[in-house]
């Protein structure tokens, strides 16, 4: 009878204990940074029972043999936010999933100044006793934090503190010294290296040599003469200490320097950053290379550039115009000294003769020199030696040490005027009609315009009360159409009809007007005595 309530009590247990197992199940995940995805080791994973484990190398975890329900996750790792009361349901029998991600924290190093603001530089200037500049490490994080600094340039020669352990909160001043001897020219620029367990942060340094050479340019150079020239430079940055010399070195080869130059020619320092000098005692026809240059105690600085530039002599350039006042054996003889040449001329005048483009050293020609310097008009009256009818060739010339320049040569022939003078009225009065035929007025116009009688230009049609000068004078002047309605063109429009000119009979005497566009009448050309 005992065995018998042995075996039901043993069968009971052993369906109670199987009933159990069924209804339990398990967890399983695996833990990975949010941002990257990668998989995190050794995080705290802890259900609200208080059943801990930690990840793998595979930021996988797992708890077994735990009753079906309801239960909450916690997850830690140092440098992520705490993952809390992920809820997750096990079902019996069964393993339920539950992968979860973490959020990594700003790193809690981090890099003040004295007012707690965050900083990535330190800039020393260029000042050559600000050698000293402080930064402050700061533990932003609720555990102890473990630091260290390292540098990899040579002026950084001190840093007064390269390694520690911060408190939760706390802040540690750094100082860095720079020794400025050992900067290179300009700005110089390296980093330092702050590392911990929870973070890392670079801090650029810049530091600017004070030391430096003046920067300048050579301009073009002016006033090149035969002998002499102006050389002409510019300051772009007065180095530091500033330059207490500036000048010039040039020389026959390319890039002089002031041991290479034929002379060295200063400048005065003043405050213009443009500066010039003079120099003199140049080769003719020799080309020459300049470079500016200045001092300062650092040493001599040169422009990168240089000009070039050639002395030369330059002939003169002159001028032969129309002669003037020409009659049966005189005649006014006319030229213009454009430019004086370089050296300046010491002779100008005029060669005529009656073969063509006379030269001052032929032996059947007549020079005649005008005196006198400078630039401009210039003029010589022949009054004997002419003969009447003779067509002459003329060319003015002026003279420097190169050489003697021409003009281009001109004729004349001496006769007598082909033109009237009558002074009372201040004109001058061609002797025969500009044309045989009647003409419209605009032709008449351009013919008179285009005259050059006698050398002279300014010729035009005679205004209205010109026109009854010469009608006046018609028979001291001669050569007026006196048959069938002979009407002469004046200049002077109608006012009431702008397209009609005065007009004058010089068979009656009438006056009347004609159409610019239709009319047919002669012309006579009258010109201003000068």
């Amino acid at each position: 009878m005992k065995k018998i309530f042995y075996f039901i009590m043993i069968m009971l247990l052993f369906a109670g204990c199987k009933k159990e197992q069924q209804q339990s199940g398990g967890i399983y995940g695996i833990v990975t940074d949010k941002a990257t995805g990668e998989p995190i080791r050794s995080a705290g994973v802890k259900l609200n029972t208080g059943v801990k484990t930690v990840t793998g190398s595979e930021g996988q975890y797992e708890f077994t043999d735990i009753k079906a329900g309801e239960y909450k996750i916690s997850v830690t790792k140092t440098g992520y936010a705490e993952l809390v009361d992920y809820i997750i349901k096990v079902e019996a029998s069964k393993t339920a999933k539950g992968d979860v991600q973490l959020e990594n924290l700003p790193p809690a190093l981090r890099i003040i100044n004295d007012n707690r603001q965050d900083i990535n530089e330190l800039d020393f200037g260029s000042e050559t006793a600000d050698i000293t500049r402080s930064f402050n490490i700061f533990n932003d994080s609720p555990d102890p934090l473990e630091w260290q600094i390292t540098k990899t340039a040579e002026w950084i020669i001190n840093i007064s503190k390269t390694e520690g352990i911060l408190q939760a909160g706390k802040t540690q001043s750094v100082v860095v010294i720079i020794d400025r001897e050992l900067l290179e020219r300009g700005e110089n620029i390296t980093t330092i290296h702050i590392t911990s367990d929870n973070g890392s942060k670079q801090l650029t340094l810049k530091a600017a040599n004070s030391k430096k050479t003046a920067i300048l340019n050579t301009l073009a150079v002016t006033n090149i003469a035969t002998t002499s020239a102006i050389f002409n430079g510019k300051i772009i940055d007065e180095g530091n200490p500033a330059y207490t010399e500036r000048g010039f070195v040039y020389s026959t080869s390319l890039m002089p320097t002031i041991e290479s130059t034929i002379a060295k020619i200063t400048s005065p320092v003043i405050a213009d950053v443009n500066f010039s000098a003079n120099v003199s005692g140049l080769a003719l026809g020799q080309t020459y290379y300049v470079r500016a240059y200045a001092i300062n105690s650092v040493g001599v600085s040169y422009s990168s550039n240089e000009a070039s530039f050639a002395t030369t002599m330059l002939l003169p350039e002159v001028e032969t115009q129309s002669c003037t006042n020409i009659y049966t054996t005189t005649a006014t003889l006319n030229g213009n000294i454009i430019s004086n040449g370089d050296p300046v001329y010491t002779e100008r005048g005029f060669v005529y003769g009656i073969t063509r483009n006379p030269m001052t050293d032929d032996y059947n020609v007549v020079k005649r020199t005008v005196s006198g310097m400078g630039t401009g008009i210039f003029s010589a009256n022949i009054t004997t030696g002419l003969v009447e009818g003779t067509i002459y060739y003329l060319r003015a010339y002026a003279v420097n040490q190169l050489g003697t320049s021409y003009g281009t040569e001109v004729s004349f022939v001496p006769q007598s005027p082909e033109y009237i003078v009558l002074q009372t009225a201040g004109i001058m009065v061609h002797k025969t009609d500009i044309s045989t035929s009647t003409l419209y007025w605009n032709s008449a116009n351009s013919l008179c315009e285009g005259s050059i009688l006698g050398g002279f230009t300014g010729w035009r049609l005679p205004t209205r009360t010109e026109l009854a000068t010469l009608y006046s004078e018609r028979t001291a002047i001669g050569g007026f159409k006196t048959t069938s309605s002979p009407y002469y063109w004046s200049s002077t429009v109608v006012s009431t009809s702008p397209d009609f000119h005065y007009t004058r009979n010089f068979l009656s005497g009438n006056e009347s007007s004609g159409s610019s566009g239709s009319g047919n009448c002669y012309c006579r050309c009258v010109r201003s005595l000068e």
